[in-house]
């Protein structure tokens, strides 16, 4: 597994960051922030970005400018950080000054260093007014120009389906949850294997292509397997068990293995479909 380093920018991304940093072993974490009093309630390491330009708040508010220049004076603070890392997650929830400000400048000298980087970025609510959607939309392509790896969520998006009477905290929590989901299967995911199988049995060419799968990440430290099947109303018990034992012999046997059976009566009556998953984290696929 490679070295990878979290980041979250600003308040927002800090309570993604805490979910990180509490959940999953083996990850670095790292908030930044010009706001030490929010800093002191983070479970993960800190870099404070001192505010001394604006001296009646520690927090930037919504001044993205004020953001670029604390980012532009303070980022050479994170080199240390950066030591022996290969990639790191940048997370930004954008609107604040801090992180919509900060953002670009701090994707840059990560990327100066020569390590890989991977942008997740989420859009404020429509409420929170025109000013702030359009300093976040401003920030968001002038990121794409210049990174490919860039994934950004709107903040109404992820709640068209939440019932209207939901309070702001409990909004908050779901969008921070589908954002630590995203992150996790990112970083924990090693690889994924899809192939369709006729009449609930795997074939030579299905046995062939798992054990091409498994042969490719033998060498890597994978701690879990999650194998999800969504299978036809006429696949038997025998059919899943003979399924199980061949997919799971070409793999290590202290691999913590995960079973998930859909029934899905959509699919075709001789067609079933299978995913394998490989992850670096024992209890990766725990929520599935």
């Amino acid at each position: 597994m490679k070295n990878v380093l979290v980041i979250g920018l600003g308040g927002g991304a800090q309570n993604i960051v805490n979910m990180i940093n509490n959940r999953i072993d083996k990850v670095k974490t790292l908030v930044i922030d010009s706001d030490e009093w929010s800093l002191k309630t983070t479970s993960s390491k800190t870099i404070l970005f001192p505010n001394v330009i604006r001296s009646e708040s520690l927090s930037c508010g919504a001044d993205v400018e004020l953001g670029k220049k604390l980012a532009e004076k303070y980022c050479h603070l994170l080199k240390k950080d950066l030591e022996d890392i290969n990639v790191v997650y940048l997370i930004a929830c954008l609107g604040w000054g801090f992180a919509t400000g900060s953002c670009p400048i701090i994707a840059d000298y990560i990327k100066n260093m020569g390590i890989k980087v991977k942008i997740l970025l989420t859009l404020p609510f429509q409420f929170e007014g025109e000013k702030r959607t359009q300093s976040a939309i401003d920030c968001v392509e002038n990121i794409e120009q210049n990174y490919k790896d860039v994934k950004v969520l709107s903040n109404d998006k992820l709640l068209e389906k939440l019932e209207k009477q939901r309070t702001l905290k409990d909004a908050l929590t779901i969008i921070n949850k589908k954002v630590f989901k995203i992150i996790k299967d990112k970083i924990l995911v090693a690889g994924m294997l899809f192939f369709s199988v006729l009449n609930g049995n795997l074939s030579l060419a299905n046995e062939l292509e798992i054990k091409k799968f498994a042969d490719k990440y033998k060498n890597l430290a994978i701690e879990s397997m999650l194998i999800k099947l969504d299978v036809n109303e006429s696949v038997t018990l025998s059919n899943l068990a003979g399924i199980f034992e061949k997919i799971s012999k070409y793999f290590n046997e202290n691999l913590k293995i995960v079973l998930s059976v859909n029934n899905d009566e959509n699919l075709p009556k001789t067609t079933s479909y299978i995913t394998i998953k490989l992850s670096f984290d024992r209890n990766a696929f725990d929520e599935t």
